[in-house]
């Protein structure tokens, strides 16, 4: 699991988490927005909820601030050229605070899965190597010829918020919490195409709520995909 945190003076930064949060009852608002992209692609959103304080198995991302809270997005995808999908694509835009948030994690799957063949995968934009200059066992791989998609559908006038995963307790060690070194490894987190076709995409951001009360809208590159009703815990 990932901590992702905010510091009171707003540098963003993110550590390994360790420990399970505690259940808690979810307030989820239940949505069906569909859009059609050039006949080729739909994608309808299913669910979008705050689950900043929330467990979830699935979940790579822990926050820890006042500032940020962390928010999901369900969504039934369906390329119908059966062509590899580009998950770097999706992107949430505040529309109050004019910044466009990049995902924080993802995870796609189809119905009775047995076998996670096809599924996107999670690379590391910034290479990570262990002191002898070799990758480290457990994180994500580094391949710059996987190609990363999501400044390619810049909004003018908003802010691309990009928040890195700090992982210097995986590659150094830690002892009570604290890592053993002072040298922060960080990197951000993309994913190549899935090759999966009709699959549901679960998603979170860490969405900045210190600010005016965002405005969030889900989109697909340059498409909006539909406007997320959410109800801010922290609000």
């Amino acid at each position: 699991m990932f901590e992702t945190i905010i510091t009171p003076k707003s540098k963003l930064i993110s550590g390994w988490a360790l420990g399970l949060l505690i259940s808690i009852l979810l307030a989820s608002s239940p949505v069906s927005a569909q859009v059609m992209l050039n006949d080729s692609l739909s994608i309808k959103l299913k669910k979008a909820k705050d689950m900043s304080d929330t467990f979830n198995l699935r979940s790579t991302t822990k926050l820890k601030s006042d500032q940020l809270t962390k928010i999901f997005v369900r969504c039934k995808v369906d390329p119908l050229n059966d062509q590899p999908f580009d998950v770097n694509a999706f992107s949430v835009l505040d529309t109050v605070n004019k910044v466009r948030y990049r995902m924080i994690s993802y995870h796609d799957y189809k119905n009775l899965m047995v076998f996670r063949t096809g599924v996107a995968k999670s690379y590391l934009k910034t290479e990570i190597l262990n002191k002898n200059g070799k990758p480290v066992y457990g994180l994500p791989d580094y391949d710059p010829e996987v190609y990363d998609s999501f400044e390619d559908y810049n909004f003018e006038g908003y802010t691309n918020i990009q928040i890195p995963v700090n992982f210097t307790k995986v590659v150094h060690g830690h002892f009570a919490g604290k890592p053993l070194s002072d040298k922060a490894e960080l990197s951000l987190i993309y994913y190549s195409p899935t090759e999966l076709n009709r699959f549901t995409a679960d998603m979170e951001y860490s969405v900045i709520i210190s600010a005016k009360e965002p405005v969030l809208e889900l989109y697909y590159g340059k498409n909006k995909v539909s406007e997320l009703d959410i109800e801010f815990k922290g609000k």
